[in-house]
């Protein structure tokens, strides 16, 4: 199987956007840490949980996660042409 160059870049974009969505995830549950000094609502493991913090996360890391990958899919996509 023959992969065409155009093929390998697109490739290596959306493996690039899936890379920087997992280190940004990571960098903002270091950040909840910091601010709240637990662990981000990230699985239910408590019966006492805060669901205006579960989703307030939820929010905001999926918007952000989401606007990084299609800007670095945006950006890669100029290179493809």
């Amino acid at each position: 199987m023959n992969i065409s160059e155009k093929q390998a870049k697109e490739i290596a974009v959306g493996l690039g956007a899936l890379a920087a969505g997992f280190f940004l995830k990571k960098i903002m549950e270091k950040g909840y840490e910091g601010v709240f000094d637990k662990e981000p609502p990230n699985a239910v493991k408590d019966e006492d949980i805060n669901w205006l913090h579960v989703i307030g996360w939820s929010v905001i890391t999926g918007f952000t996660a989401t606007m990084l990958k299609v800007g670095i899919k945006r950006m890669g996509g100029k290179y493809l042409d």
